[in-house]
């Protein structure tokens, strides 16, 4: 029987099978319309992408100084676009399951048999000269493999009929897991992309091939291999899968798979329904021999997996529903001898991705119109106890050559906007499933696809995704818990938009009696303490099931970017870009009709309103550690009467104009308010009432204090926007060397391939704990003068980056970061000095009181007396040298040098600490002050001492030289030029060495004080 696959465009690509994957394909992009291989150097990166998910409206991109965008759609530009826009373009899909591709529902596992897994290897490269990049496999292996790469063989295991292993086990423990899901159909509708495939009906694949088809030609039944799956329940009962269809035992079954205009995909053999059996067996009936036309067979057996274990199987679940669901599953091979055979790969494949495999979804006839462009479409009915329910997966070629077209078509010919990659899916679980669907749309793309999140096992991932870059998110899982700095007090349900927690109390009556020392940010839990942090499980007590706001955080953090048991800190490392996603919240209108009023709440989802700084921490937390891009989803406002769940966003993009900034009260508030259009409430005759005075009564704060943010994360993105594209250039050539994270433990990384596992920031950095790291800059108490916090308690992340082809010896960067975030300020009212109370300032309210307001000059003051504010100081130790000379350390901030960045309000003197050409020695320590969750990158220029030789004319003067310091009129430096004798390196020489230092700034004074002793800088 032939099978053939229309499609509408004939593709120039090399002829291959089954067994071999797909060459990359031709399309129209650019400004050609002459069908070519994607070329990935020409949709390089070559600047800091910022951008929100889901494109955003060109006004706000604008304001934001924006160049990237993440969407299935790109909005029609009616402006001029400052910057043009980098697409992560979305391919959608026009059939049945809304806005997902054809290569999506598609999950499976391919194990290659011939990597030498041993328990301890997993999870790196094994085989690189192996061209399917191999990377699951069997733990347990019996045969030949191949070792020469030219070896026709070499990806394939030899089993021979006169080896000592016939008649037993060749293969078996599999590695990884696959984790595998199976769902109703009303479930699998609902999961959005992170698991969107039914996983009712599976196959076991197999393929392989008889090695000597001209001499050993015997077709019988006799059985060479056998397959089978044991599984273990979550119950820890035992069973083996029960296969449904089996192969037909007949040479002339075999099912030859063409694409009309791009060649043979290869021979497989049919099946047919059966009893139920637990054993596939491939018998020489089907193994082909020369006279066949060709070597190789693809071999599949069909399994059911729906919960009815007479007939079927029980199903896949990843947790435990009611014991009875399949956890663990194996393949195992027994090898019976008779003839010689090479086994390539085994596969368990969903429904979907078998036929994605057999190349029937790579491009499709049109359908009478309906998809348009060559988007033909396929009927799939994947439920077996339902034929009813079908996919309908469009052609792959048809929705990317379309998806091109729609970019060109709505960004004005790529006037304003480029294709950069395409969008595989939205968000990706932990599962390794995905990969393989991935290459495969990778191979047909020559490596155009991208994803979220999913960050297992980086390296692996790059290797055989080949996806060039990858988009993680440090969230706050549960954020609704975390206690909110902008109220008091918080209440459960709808009435209190589900904000938990305040900083002070929360609804179940837990409190934060310690305002002035941020409990609701840092408390320990009852009967934890501070050393009790060494102690593995109080520590994850308190990280993983507290909810203030740092062990939140961390617990995220580690996840991301220090889980050395998943590898994940491995993909810090690797010199591919990485982007950073971010939410800045989704909330929902809810309405309760009681009969006779609807009453209307705006009720938070998976996480409260975020602070500008905490999403600043998050943000610059991931800028200094090397993090290429930043896709924010959130833009523009929802209104009423609109009651479906929405990004709450960053105001009304209409509103920015050139008259209304991003600073503009009407694009958008940081709290409900009536006069401008921000989550305005309506009492109108669809019956919306005003709803916060009853809200702010529940928080504990005023009725116009109910905080969205708007416009302060607005602000912090236009900021950090700013700092990005003003020294975009040297951004993009940071790499990570090492991270260090303190908070309720230290964490720490670094890239071994280059430095080993000698602690690289030793060299750097004295990270002894007696040192000061943090200092505050207002105290816990009235009377407390005992400012500088032990390091238990201190809270700052450190990095090491390193310029892209400079060494680190001569230049070398340091990200640090504050990673306090509290923003209240114990505040005195001015009417009177004995009237203290603990006030919230949003970041953008802040701003406007210090410039616009009539008590500008109070509201400066307190700028930095918010109580998460810090001086951070960094004891640098540099020992990177192997020599005895003491250099000297040049630093400066990066962005320090740049005028129209400095010329913002932010960076002025009152509002920013700046670093600016600082000289100091190699063991010295320099001190600043951070906002909260602020972040700073100095570049550290290494001052080498140099000996030269010569004369001195007046080697026995002494030079003291005063100047007054141009920061402080009142204040005088010293500098002091002087010789001594020395006796290095020659011992039988006397050297006059010249020495230069420079006193510490004082206030003016007499010179009989100055001489009785000067601090001096050596």
């Amino acid at each position: 029987m032939k099978k053939l696959i229309l499609i509408l465009i004939l593709l120039s690509i090399s002829l291959y099978s089954q067994d071999n994957e797909p060459s990359p394909w031709e399309f129209e992009w650019g400004y050609s319309t002459t069908p070519r291989v994607f070329e990935p150097d020409s949709f390089q990166q070559n600047s800091v992408m910022t951008g929100f998910q889901w494109s955003g409206s060109w006004q706000m991109n604008n304001a934001l100084l924006n160049n990237a965008a993440a969407s299935a759609v790109l909005n029609t530009v009616s402006g001029t676009l400052n910057q043009k826009l980098n697409l992560i373009y979305k391919p959608t899909w026009r059939g049945r399951n809304y806005y997902v591709g054809g290569y999506f529902n598609s999950p499976f596992m391919q194990y290659e048999p011939t990597l030498p897994l041993d328990g301890t290897n997993e999870g790196t490269i094994l085989r690189p000269d192996d061209i399917t990049d191999p990377v699951f496999g069997f733990r347990n292996r019996k045969g030949r493999i191949p070792t020469i790469s030219t070896d026709p063989n070499y990806s394939r295991i030899i089993l021979e009929k006169d080896s000592s292993f016939v008649g037993g086990r060749v293969l078996d423990d599999i590695w990884p897991q696959p984790n595998f899901k199976t769902k109703t159909w009303d479930k699998y509708k609902a999961d959005g992309e992170t698991d969107n495939y039914l996983g009712r009906r599976w196959y076991l694949t197999i393929n392989l091939k008889r090695l000597n088809p001209a001499i050993e030609i015997v077709k019988d039944d006799s059985v060479v291999i056998s397959l089978k799956m044991p599984y273990t329940k979550w119950n820890d009962d035992t069973g083996y899968i029960k296969f449904n269809k089996l192969p037909i035992y007949h040479r002339d079954s075999t099912e030859k798979l063409d694409t009309i205009g791009m060649g043979e995909r290869g021979y497989s053999q049919n099946f047919e329904g059966i009893s139920p059996v637990d054993s596939l067996k491939i018998t020489r009936e089907i193994l082909p021999i020369s006279s066949d036309g060709h070597e190789s067979i693809t071999i599949s057996a069909e399994f059911v997996t729906n919960g009815n274990e007479d007939d079927f199987n029980p199903i896949f679940s990843r947790s435990s529903l009611t014991s009875e669901e399949i956890k663990d599953l194996d393949i195992e091979v027994n090898y019976f001898g008779r003839t010689d055979i090479a086994i390539d790969y085994i596969r368990i494949e969903s429904e979907m991705s078998h036929y994605l495999l057999r190349g029937e979804l790579d491009s499709l006839e049109d359908d009478a119109g309906d998809y348009s462009n060559g988007r033909g479409h396929l009927d799939k009915y994947t439920d077996p106890d339902d034929p009813t329910h079908y996919d309908q997966p469009n052609a792959i070629y048809g929705i990317l050559q379309t998806s091109i077209d729609a970019i060109r078509d709505s960004s004005n010919n790529f006037q304003d906007a480029n294709l950069f990659r395409f969008y595989f899916q939205d968000t990706e679980n932990d599962s390794y499933y995905w990969w393989g669907p991935m290459r495969y749309a990778n191979k047909l793309s020559n490596g155009m696809f991208i994803t979220r999140d999913g960050l297992k096992n980086p390296n692996l991932y790059y290797y055989y995704t080949e996806s060039s870059f990858k988009w993680p998110g440090v969230g706050l899982t549960n954020g609704y818990l975390v206690p909110a700095p902008y109220a008091r007090n918080g209440r459960d349900g709808v009435g209190g938009m589900n904000i938990k927690s305040g900083y002070l109390k929360s609804w179940n009556n837990i409190y934060y009696p310690d305002t002035l020392s941020s409990d609701y940010e840092i408390l320990l839990d009852s009967g934890i303490v501070w050393s009790d942090m060494a102690d593995d499980t109080k520590y994850n007590l308190q990280v993983n099931n507290s909810v203030v706001f740092q062990a939140r955080y961390e617990s995220e953090m580690y996840k991301s970017y220090f889980n050395e048991d998943s590898k994940l800190s491995s993909f810090l490392y690797n010199d591919n870009s990485w982007f950073f996603w971010n939410s800045i919240y989704n909330l929902t209108v809810q309405h309760f009709d009681n009969g006779t009023t609807i009453d209307t709440f705006i009720v938070t989802g998976a996480a409260r309103h975020y602070t500008a700084e905490e999403f600043r921490l998050m943000n610059m937390g991931a800028l200094i550690k090397g993090c290429k891009g930043f896709m924010t989803d959130g833009d523009q406002n929802r209104r009423l009467p609109y009651s479906s769940v929405g990004n709450m966003g960053l105001g009304d993009f209409t509103k920015l104009n050139v008259n209304n900034d991003i600073y503009s009260d009407s694009v958008g508030t940081d709290f409900i308010n009536y006069k401008y259009n921000t989550w305005s409430f309506y009492n109108d005759t669809i019956g919306y009432k005003y709803f916060h005075p009853n809200l702010a009564s529940k928080m504990e704060v005023d009725s116009d204090r109910v905080y969205i943010g708007t416009m302060s994360y607005r602000a912090e993105l236009y900021e950090m926007n700013s700092f990005i594209r003003a020294n975009d250039e040297l951004l993009m050539n940071l790499r990570l060397c090492a991270a260090y994270s303190k908070g309720f433990r230290p964490y720490y990384s670094q890239n071994e391939e280059l430095y080993g596992t000698d602690t690289l920031l030793h060299k750097f950095v004295n990270m002894a704990e007696y040192n000061t790291f943090t200092t505050r800059l207002v105290k816990k108490k009235l009377f407390d003068n005992h400012l500088e916090e032990p390091y238990d308690s201190s809270f700052f992340d450190i990095t090491i980056l390193r310029e892209k082809d400079v060494p680190i010896d001569s230049v070398f960067y340091v990200g640090v970061q504050n990673r306090r975030t509290d923003p209240l300020i114990q505040f005195t009212n001015p009417l009177n000095s004995s009237e203290k109370y603990i006030r919230f300032l949003s970041s953008a309210e802040f701003r406007d009181s210090c410039i616009n307001s009539p008590d500008s000059l109070l509201y400066q003051d307190y700028w930095w007396k918010r109580i998460g504010a810090r001086k951070v100081t960094i004891p640098f130790d540099y020992t990177y040298s192997d020599t005895n000379d003491y250099n000297l350390l040049r630093i400066s901030e990066i962005g320090s040098d740049v005028d129209s960045l400095n010329s913002l309000w932010h960076r002025g003197e009152k509002y920013y600490d700046m670093v600016t050409d600082t000289v100091i020695g190699q063991d010295r320590s320099l001190s600043f002050n951070l906002l909260p969750g602020q972040a700073k990158i100095l570049r550290v220029e290494v001052l080498k001492t140099d000996m030269v030789s010569g004369f001195l004319d007046n080697y026995n003067q002494n030079n003291l030289i005063e100047y007054t310091d141009p920061l402080d009129t009142n204040k005088i430096i010293y500098h002091l030029a002087y010789y001594k004798n020395s006796y290095k390196p020659d011992t039988n020489i006397i050297y006059k060495e010249v020495h230069y230092i420079r006193v510490f700034q004082f206030k003016k004074m007499t010179c009989q004080k100055i001489l009785n002793g000067m601090q001096v800088h050596e």
